[in-house]
């Protein structure tokens, strides 16, 4: 029995749900653009705290520091001192409030490994956008901040793609080159196959094919061993062929 052909209303009622489907993904775009931007207002924000925080402090030792050598200056003989006047009368001009600096009591904000994870996430959907500055930013605070163990690695191979991502292939060397060094990394064998492509476009072909070289060495049964024989007959250096000699009758 043949399968009924879709109507014209069936067709339309389709071409309205891709649409809605449509402007629904965007207004989810947008939403997610939002958030990124409230992200760095609050990262913003919590770092002029954390100044001003600093900065109480210094000034609360400085006037610690004035309290203390105060009474010593009560103890110099009157001989010593200088003298002073004073103006008969009241005193005009208002008089010099007390300072009194109160210290902070709370604890500096520290995010918990579940909400490091959380923005681990979102700096790898920045990367997915396209929006590769912002995203190795991101990841490099995630880095600084202490993200657990497991993901630090993959946060510092993704700040390796980001810089390949914008030509900065120097920056790119070095942060592949930190994941190979880390023992037990889930990147490493992308991260010697990005290394090789780095110094690729640095036109440093024979440092790329030993990095080649060291991953089909290193780990010949990783899905990118493949791709990096491939690299190595790409550039093989081209054989010159010897000249036939003419031979004269």
């Amino acid at each position: 029995m043949n399968a009924p052909r879709p109507t014209a209303a069936t067709d339309s009622t389709i071409r309205a749900l891709e649409l809605a489907l449509s402007e629904s993904r965007r207004e989810v775009l947008a939403l997610r653009l939002d958030v990124y931007g409230l992200r760095d207002s609050l990262y913003a924000l919590m770092a002029q705290a954390r100044s001003r925080e600093s900065r109480t402090q210094e000034l609360a030792d400085r006037v610690q520091q004035l309290e203390q050598r105060a009474p010593m200056a009560t103890n110099i003989p009157r001989a010593a001192r200088p003298e002073t006047t004073v103006p008969a009368g009241p005193v005009s001009g208002p008089l010099r409030p007390e300072v009194t600096v109160l210290k902070s009591t709370e604890p500096p904000v520290r995010r918990t490994a579940a909400i490091l994870r959380l923005e681990y996430e979102e700096a790898f959907a920045l990367f997915q956008g396209r929006r590769y500055d912002q995203a190795r930013s991101w990841l490099s605070r995630l880095l600084e901040e202490g993200i657990p163990e497991d993901l630090a690695d993959n946060c510092q191979y993704w700040i390796g793609e980001c810089e390949a991502a914008m030509s900065r292939w120097t920056n790119a060397v070095t942060s592949f080159e930190r994941v190979i060094a880390l023992s037990g990394s889930n990147k490493r064998a992308d991260a010697m196959f990005m290394l090789g492509k780095s110094y690729e476009s640095l036109r440093q072909i024979a440092r790329a094919r030993a990095t080649y070289e060291r991953l089909l060495r290193e780990m010949p049964s990783s899905p990118l061993a493949g791709a990096a024989r491939k690299r190595l007959n790409a550039t093989q250096p081209a054989v010159s062929q010897p000249t036939a000699k003419r031979i004269e009758s």
